[in-house]
């Protein structure tokens, strides 16, 4: 495995662990870990995805022309600065590759508050915020055509249950609300 995918699950896995602590500062952290985890493993997508392209040409985030001493022009990264959480979504657009950037959305938000200022967000909001991230970043290994249970252990069965958890509440809303007597569509909503 390259070091850039393993960087990814590295991240990934100490996000997961600081996510199942209830340490308010450890959400803090499994923030800043989930996070950095899950865009490594999108620029791994990138970079398995062109083979024979160099790691800094598919990564970089900006380009600048150089000469090519034929007469012509190339283009080579501006410097080392990497995509970041808003160039992902539009390289995975240009590369003709799915992404739910959505679903990182409100984990990116999170992060960029704790790194840059402060987070106002409850623990169980910045958990929330990471939980909703979980299915971005299994279809992440499905497009690298890894076993996430295998290569992520223990995190992987974590995530799951956090999930089945999830999705096991959402049910029981849904049915609860199956029970009453609307008077109104437009009350009952959806």
């Amino acid at each position: 495995m390259s070091d850039l995918f393993n960087n990814a699950v590295a991240s990934i896995r100490i996000g997961v662990e600081d996510y199942t602590n209830k340490d308010g500062n450890r959400a803090l952290s499994a923030v800043r870990n989930f996070y950095s985890g899950v865009l490594l493993l999108a620029k791994e997508v990138l970079v398995r995805t062109t083979p024979e392209a160099r790691m800094q040409d598919v990564l970089a985030a900006k380009y600048k022309p150089v000469p090519d001493g034929k007469g012509g022009i190339e283009y080579v990264p501006e410097n080392q600065q990497t995509l970041d959480f808003s160039t992902l979504g539009k390289r995975f657009k240009d590369f003709g590759l799915p992404l739910d950037q959505k679903a990182l959305e409100e984990l990116n938000r999170v992060r960029n508050d704790i790194e840059h200022r402060y987070t106002t967000q409850t623990d169980d909001a910045v958990r929330e915020a990471i939980a909703r991230a979980f299915p971005v970043t299994a279809d992440l290994f499905r497009q690298l055509g890894e076993n996430p249970s295998e290569i992520l252990g223990e995190a992987w069965q974590l995530m799951l249950d956090t999930r089945h958890l999830y999705e096991s509440e959402v049910q029981q809303c849904r049915s609860s609300r199956a029970a009453i007597q609307w008077y109104s569509r437009t009350i009952q909503g959806s």
